[in-house]
């Protein structure tokens, strides 16, 4: 079984991880109202749509190395909307800058989100390549591109 990690958002908080594992409905009390899976792997799917209230949204923004399998009668009886975009301006990557920067995210809340850091001479090999043979092992691989900076933990 693959694990993944998944981004869920509900009014009460920004961001909370949530993990899956096996076949268990993970669904607290009704659920968050939204998923946002940057994973793109089939854990994640399924973690998210199963994790969300009766009529939750579930945003895919994750580009799948393989077709997702959906069971169209488990949105059918929960009443799922899935939507998917790959679309970001300049001032969305702004704002979420902005929000690490000033603590509204905490650093620690985006941790579990980072699987590896590598050096920029590195990216096509432990990056790009890693990426693309054992996606279902990785969220987000942290590249360092100046030496002179630390690596962020």
């Amino acid at each position: 079984m693959e694990n993944g990690t998944l981004s869920v958002g509900s009014s009460a908080k920004l961001v909370r991880a949530v993990r899956y594992y096996g076949n268990k409905d993970i669904r607290v009390d009704l659920g968050s109202d939204f998923a946002f899976d940057a994973s793109g792997v089939q854990a994640t799917l399924t973690a998210g749509t199963r994790s969300l209230r009766k009529y939750g949204t579930y945003y895919n923004i994750a580009i799948w190395g393989d077709p997702p399998n959906i069971d169209l009668n488990e949105l059918l009886f929960s009443g799922v909307t899935i939507k998917s975009e790959l679309a970001f301006t300049k001032e969305d990557y702004v704002s979420v800058i902005d929000a690490i920067a000033s603590g509204a995210i905490p650093q620690e809340s985006l941790d579990v989100f980072i699987t590896a850091r590598i050096e920029m001479e590195d990216l096509v090999e432990r990056g790009i390549k890693e990426l693309i043979s054992f996606k279902e092992r990785h969220i987000k691989i942290l590249v360092r591109v100046d030496k002179k900076l630390a690596m962020p933990t």
